[in-house]
């Protein structure tokens, strides 16, 4: 095996993924609008915080893009300005080892929860009953 996968230093031992979830609870009476939950794997955390791909979001929902794809667009542009080239050399590499070595995947899921509360039926004017 040429490509032993990844490896993780010491003095980190198995098990490295906990099976214990990490639970947040809000009330919708809380959700407001421009509330956004961003699920997206360590691809893209390796490049963006937290806020900025908040932030991201934001700005591709006010000129109705999908948020999903700019924080990916996002987590590209930073991956190749990293390693000194254009987004475009990057775009050429092929996919395989010489790419991941500039990146790692960059899946992201985008929920507008306002939006989606909104569309739910519920009267977001009334929400604080909730």
């Amino acid at each position: 095996n040429n490509f032993p996968g990844r490896v993780i230093a010491a003095p980190y031992k198995p098990p490295y993924i906990q099976t214990i979830p990490q639970i947040t609870a809000r009330p919708l009476h809380q959700i407001q609008e421009g509330d956004v939950l961003v699920l997206a794997t360590d691809g893209v955390w390796d490049y963006l915080s937290d806020q900025n791909a908040v932030d991201v979001a934001h700005r591709a929902i006010k000129r109705d893009a999908s948020p999903s794809h700019a924080i990916v667009e996002a987590t590209l542009e930073l991956a190749a300005a990293r390693f000194g080239i254009s987004r475009a050399q990057l775009s050429a590499l092929p996919l395989g080892r010489q790419r991941r070595l500039i990146h790692d995947d960059a899946s992201v899921i985008v929920i507008d929860l306002f939006s989606a509360l909104k569309a739910s039926g519920v009267d977001v004017a009334q929400r604080s009953k909730l």
